[in-house]
């Protein structure tokens, strides 16, 4: 587990049912999530269930789509920043899903110019995976003590375009009884010293710990999932602190691997919990999100 000491000063989240963070957290809370019409249909004519942001055409490229969904979070999460003195060194960490059929490297390469340019961004290292944002906030720190005044770390996904449905519902293990709910999403979040968040005048609130750890069972073996990495996870987290939780967030109802991880890791540590807290999953709103989805739920 790495220790942290980051200050939150913007966040910023667009999917299908909501264009900022803060819309998001009234509509998930008060369950009025309105989902965008499915707009992709399969060989026979049957609507699928893919959601999309309405704000862009679902027609549009898929290079064009990623850059507009990753440009309206972080412009919901730079908008504090406008006028601070030192906006002009922010470095930027982008967390993306692994190379999977059209999703390709120099795809996410093409996006990272175009924020660079419309944001005023030097973007850095990449993360892939949905647990991505959680090894950038481990880099952020190095890249603070290295003179960055601030670190954007964005992550994006999109399942609306017909090349990546076809990709990602081909390979439905026997194991998933239902196929996932593909949807698209950004987030964005930034993070700096207290000392310099003082100088913004803005905190979100602090970060003190992040960590990362992979099971044995993946999406993509046949091995049983035993949530020992989450249950050591969760350990790790139990010892910074001497109050249960209240509110948690995470892919609770993804899938049944990801559910059965989490079920295990809360059980094995269920004084960990207050009995009347909260475990919430952004996903159950919003559709899978992919590699956005660890990022989504952090900004929630």
């Amino acid at each position: 587990m790495t220790a942290l000491d980051l200050t939150v000063v913007g966040l910023g989240l667009v999917s299908p049912v909501a264009t900022t963070a803060r819309e998001h957290v009234f509509v998930i809370r008060s369950e009025a999530a309105m989902h965008a019409g499915r707009a992709f249909v399969d060989g026979s004519g049957e609507r699928l269930e893919v959601l999309h942001c309405p704000l862009i055409d679902p027609k549009r490229p898929l290079l064009e789509r990623l850059s507009a969904l990753g440009s309206y979070a972080l412009e919901d999460a730079l908008g504090a920043l406008s006028s601070w003195s030192r906006r002009g060194q922010l470095v930027a960490q982008l967390c993306a899903p692994a190379a999977e059929g059209p999703l390709t490297t120099e795809l996410f390469g093409a996006c990272e110019q175009s924020w660079a340019r419309q944001h005023q961004l030097r973007f850095g290292q990449r993360f892939a995976g949905s647990a991505g944002c959680y090894e950038a906030l481990g880099a952020a720190t190095d890249a603070l003590s290295r003179g960055a005044s601030a670190v954007v770390i964005v992550a994006v996904d999109s399942s609306a375009n017909p090349a990546v449905i076809a990709e990602r519902l081909r390979p439905v293990q026997r194991w998933v009884s239902v196929p996932p709910r593909l949807s698209e999403a950004a987030a964005a979040l930034v993070i700096t010293t207290p000392a310099l968040a003082a100088e913004i005048g803005v905190s979100f609130g602090r970060l003190r710990h992040a960590a990362v750890a992979v099971g044995v069972g993946t999406d993509h073996d046949d091995e049983p999932v035993d949530g020992r990495a989450m249950t050591q996870l969760i350990r790790q987290a139990v010892a910074t602190t001497s109050t249960p939780w209240g509110n948690v967030f995470g892919p609770f109802t993804v899938d049944a691997l990801r559910r059965t991880a989490w079920h295990c890791g809360m059980v094995r540590n269920r004084h960990a919990f207050a009995l009347d807290g909260d475990q919430r999953c952004v996903e159950h709103a919003i559709g899978n999100v992919g590699a956005a989805s660890g990022l989504a739920h952090l900004v929630y």
